[in-house]
């Protein structure tokens, strides 16, 4: 799972950690990712009343069966690059952020294979910002995945982090940036 909390500060910090410990009593293997999530949503409803909310984007690999089982809430999609394939976003249908408001949400699967590389992002990568307005963008992040999807998981990360200060010096940064990649045996 990755996640983005709205706002900043203390009062954003004591929020994930309420997100994370009630994903806990959802997020079950045996348990879709979409009704974890709804789960989820529905007690931070109840719980929270600081106006804060998370995005996130929840995914469980069945290396057995070989598929990803995901489901979005209001995240940005993942990127898949497959080998001969190119790049594939992943998303789900509908969703708002849990804390946000009742919502449903929708999930997808995609089979997967040796090779294949799944990045995870959090808005701080495609909206790293110049001084001059102009923003990373998902299209730059997806450039720097593809040209660079061969090399191990770490290299990987650093080539897009290193892209990443070349757009936007880190004395600039205004969000956090969060990247997780998976690749595949």
């Amino acid at each position: 799972m990755i996640g983005d909390v709205s706002g900043k500060g203390v009062p954003a910090s004591l929020f994930m950690s309420i997100v994370t410990d009630e994903f806990g009593f959802f997020a079950k293997p045996d348990v879709k990712p979409e009704d974890a999530i709804f789960e989820l949503n529905s007690a931070l409803i109840k719980k929270a009343s600081s106006g804060l909310y998370v995005t996130m984007f929840y995914a469980i690999f069945d290396m057995g069966s070989r598929v990803m089982s995901y489901a979005n809430g209001g995240h940005l999609p993942v990127i898949l690059s497959s080998p001969g394939k190119g790049l594939k976003m992943l998303n789900a249908e509908g969703g708002l952020p849990p804390g946000m408001m009742e919502s449903s949400y929708g999930g997808g699967s995609e089979a997967f294979a040796g090779g294949d590389v799944f990045v995870f992002y959090t808005d701080g990568v495609t909206e790293a910002t110049r001084p001059d307005g102009s923003m990373y963008c998902e299209e730059r992040l997806r450039a720097v995945v593809d040209k660079n999807r061969d090399l191990p998981p770490k290299a990987l990360l650093d080539a897009i982090e290193k892209d990443i200060r070349r757009f936007e010096p880190k004395k600039t940064q205004h969000d956090d940036i969060t990247l997780m990649i998976v690749k595949v045996e």
